[in-house]
């Protein structure tokens, strides 16, 4: 009966992916202009977290990192009502 090598390798994978920020969650760009936003520090560190549990799920992961600012905004959403 024949053997089978296995090669591992530290393999390095760019994913582009669509979150949704709360207003508490985002700050003013420190490069943009009036009203543009960033997520700040610690949303984008809860991020990484939350898509690293994912990951490690089905993979060895030794490190995720989240990075976006005002040029990658989508859009803005309200949510809520208003009393009259």
């Amino acid at each position: 009966m024949g053997t089978t090598s296995f090669y591992t390798y530290e393999v390095h994978v760019s994913v582009r992916l669509q979150h949704t920020f709360t207003e508490a969650e985002v700050e003013p760009s420190e490069e943009g202009g009036d009203g543009d936003m960033d997520p700040t520090d610690e949303a984008l560190t809860k991020l990484e977290q939350e898509l690293e549990e994912h990951l490690l799920e089905e993979y060895t992961v030794t490190g995720v990192e989240a990075w976006a600012d005002f040029d990658n905004l989508l859009g803005v959403s309200t949510e809520g009502t208003t009393g009259d």
